[in-house]
């Protein structure tokens, strides 16, 4: 429901973008603070994988719509910041056990697209691997499906 109401706000000409990343982050610390308990942890894993792994992606769009946040009020340190938590959550995510398929199809081009304005405002450190043919054609196939 908190979440919910963030988007709202996220929405709404009359919130802040300041007021609604502060929701956001409050949001991502509970979720965090949450999914790193062991006693959490060892008891979804063991009796309730699905619901670990949806605690997972809940957290990673928390992580995703922060980013987001952070590019629209311009805060761009922050926002590559955001971008790379994202990037690490995602790969140490992507490791454990519990989550066994790749992003749910709604979520990918998001992340795909908060990736792209990171390499865009960043640009030099990543020319090297990517282009920005390989973004825009990566985005393409994420917005398809």
């Amino acid at each position: 429901m908190a979440k919910h109401i963030a988007d709202a706000a996220l929405e709404s000409e009359h919130d802040s973008p300041a007021f609604v990343l502060l929701y956001y982050l409050t949001l991502e610390l509970l979720s965090i603070q949450e999914i790193e308990k062991d006693i959490v942890r060892h008891e979804l894993l063991r009796n309730h994988p699905q619901l670990y792994e949806a605690m997972h992606i809940f957290h990673f769009e928390l992580l995703i719509t922060t980013a987001c946040v952070k590019l629209k009020t311009r805060n761009i340190k922050s926002f590559w910041l955001s971008v790379k938590a994202a990037k690490d959550f995602y790969a140490r995510m992507s490791q454990e056990t519990a989550f066994s398929n790749n992003l749910p199809d709604g979520l990918e081009p998001y992340y795909d697209s908060v990736c792209f304005w990171a390499f865009l405002y960043r640009g030099k450190d990543d020319t090297k691997t990517m282009t920005v043919e390989s973004h825009v054609r990566k985005l393409r196939r994420t917005a398809i499906r």
